[in-house]
């Protein structure tokens, strides 16, 4: 059932690449083939996957943006390791690690450094792999805490206006 949801999405954002194809939308083509390679890559279809992230990255290479680039780089490391090309996976993974650094996301950085950290184990470069892991969890704690402070200001603003909007219904 669930491999049955897969081909449906498959089906649909090949219908959305085709539309944003004839319509030469160029963000709209980048997050179809990223979604396809997406799907691909969880149902075990790693060389298409491949293809889908590739086509993902000239195109973000060809719009510039930086962040999406490094998403490519790692998106494609994390797809040879799965094909248990470590090489190719370190490769990739180090250079979606320089474009986070050039970016300064945290995000990314945590994303990078933990598919590092899981390369670097498959080949038993454990004091890698230890490295990589720390850093991780250093920007995994200060994403999260970003998202909390982020949260708790957006509930502040929502108390706030509701507050004003009941002393305005009272008047």
């Amino acid at each position: 059932e669930l491999k049955e949801d897969y081909f449906k999405a498959i089906e649909f954002y090949k219908k959305s690449l085709d539309a944003n194809i004839a319509n030469n939308n160029e963000k709209g083509i980048l997050i179809c083939y990223n979604d396809l390679g997406n799907v691909y890559r969880k149902i075990g279809e790693y060389a298409i996957a491949l293809d889908y992230y590739k086509k993902t990255l000239d195109v973000n290479e060809k719009l510039g943006d930086k962040s999406y680039i490094s998403t490519s780089y790692i998106y494609l490391g994390e797809v040879y390791r799965d094909l248990g090309d470590y090489s190719q996976s370190l490769s990739h993974l180090k250079k979606g690690l320089m474009y986070a650094k050039q970016v300064n996301s945290k995000r990314l950085l945590m994303l990078a450094y933990e598919e590092l950290s899981l390369t670097f184990e498959k080949i038993n470069n454990i004091d890698e792999a230890l490295s990589n892991y720390k850093k991780y969890s250093t920007y995994k704690d200060s994403v999260l805490d970003e998202e909390k402070s982020n949260q708790i200001i957006e509930m502040q603003a929502r108390y706030e206006t509701n507050k004003k909007e009941q002393e305005n219904e009272l008047l």
